[in-house]
């Protein structure tokens, strides 16, 4: 005989599909790839179509299902219906488990600042999760502030904090279950603050000056009194981190037959 076909008149053997593998559970994190699988004999070759809760996958008809980028939205039941012309059969049930991924931060430099130098440092947070999760981000330890959207950390140091050595933590948290969370750690070193001197004062046609050299950064106010006892000072002028030197200047210094001056360095200033 050439063919069993021709041996058996015409008879073509049949074997209703056997599942000798069936698909395991999954748990993958977010944005990793998933894959089921299952091992089916039969006389024909048998077809194959894959179930998400119970409901046909669209396209899904080979012997194995990958699902690239799992998410929230993958998590379910999945089976398989092994079909051919001698009969049908269902694989068991195998659940899919996406997990959290814990978001990353980019490292932040350290800085070393005059008083008065605003520092800005955009903590930089990566998270895999597939959907995008929201992230929101909390000063941990230090001073200043820290957006909860931008990461974007911002101080601006008093005149308290010179010399000192501030160790800012910063922690973001993903919306995640659970919610996990990283965080970052950065030095911002404020120099000593180094006084103002004055010198070149001036009187002509009513109107004092006096010109000032200090540090860039600080703020500058020049204050007023016409008596020490008293303990009275009133600000003129302000100026908020200016080159150095700068003139600060009285024009009404001829109404009071005698007056003190002074330089007051901020922030914050009176």
């Amino acid at each position: 005989a050439s063919s069993s076909t021709c041996w058996l008149y015409g008879w073509v053997p049949q074997l209703a599909p056997n599942i000798l593998t069936q698909p395991a559970n999954q748990s993958v994190a977010g944005g990793q790839t998933a894959m089921f699988s299952v091992v089916a004999t039969g006389i024909s070759d048998p077809t194959y179509q894959w179930l998400k809760d119970g409901t046909n996958l669209v396209g899904q008809t080979s012997a194995t299902l990958t699902i690239n980028n799992a998410s929230a939205n993958d998590v379910g039941a999945y089976s398989v219906i092994v079909s051919n012309a001698a009969g049908t059969v269902t694989s068991s049930t195998a659940t899919l488990t996406v997990g959290n991924n814990a978001p990353t931060l980019a490292p932040v430099s350290d800085s070393t600042v005059n008083v008065g130098v605003t520092v800005n440092k955009t903590n930089v947070a990566t998270d895999l999760d597939v959907p995008v999760q929201t992230l929101a981000f909390t000063l941990l330890s230090g001073p200043g502030s820290v957006g909860s959207g931008s990461g974007i950390f911002t101080w601006r140091p008093p005149v308290g904090s010179a010399d000192t050595t501030n160790v800012i933590k910063v922690v973001v948290t993903d919306n995640g279950t659970p919610n996990l969370s990283a965080t970052n750690t950065f030095t911002v070193i404020v120099n000593p603050l180094t006084q103002p001197n004055v010198d070149s004062p001036a009187y002509v046609g009513g109107q004092f000056s006096l010109t000032v050299n200090g540090q860039v950064g600080p703020d500058y106010a020049l204050q007023v009194s016409t008596d020490l006892t008293s303990g009275v000072w009133i600000t003129l002028l302000t100026t908020n981190s200016p080159p150095s030197p700068f003139i600060f200047v009285d024009p009404n210094a001829g109404a009071q037959p005698m007056q003190f001056y002074r330089i007051k360095v901020g922030p914050p200033l009176p």
